[in-house]
């Protein structure tokens, strides 16, 4: 959510706006869990998160649950 030089959630809407990605396949990594920005992003459609810090195996869990989804 937070970059240099960039707004995360402006850049999410930018990739979803572009047919080829879908909002399944975005994967937000963050350590700012603030629920305002949770609601914005879920509204845009994206629903993966992972929250900071996370342990491996929560990571494979996610791009699993993720790539489940996609077939």
């Amino acid at each position: 959510i937070n970059m240099p030089k960039l707004n995360g959630i402006e850049l999410i809407k930018g990739l979803v706006k572009d047919k080829r990605i879908a909002p399944s396949s975005i994967l937000i990594i963050s350590g700012d869990v603030k629920s305002q920005y949770i609601e914005i992003i879920g509204s845009i459609g994206v629903k993966n998160f992972l929250i900071k810090p996370f342990d491996r195996e929560g990571f494979l869990k996610k791009i699993q649950v993720m790539l489940d989804f996609e077939e």
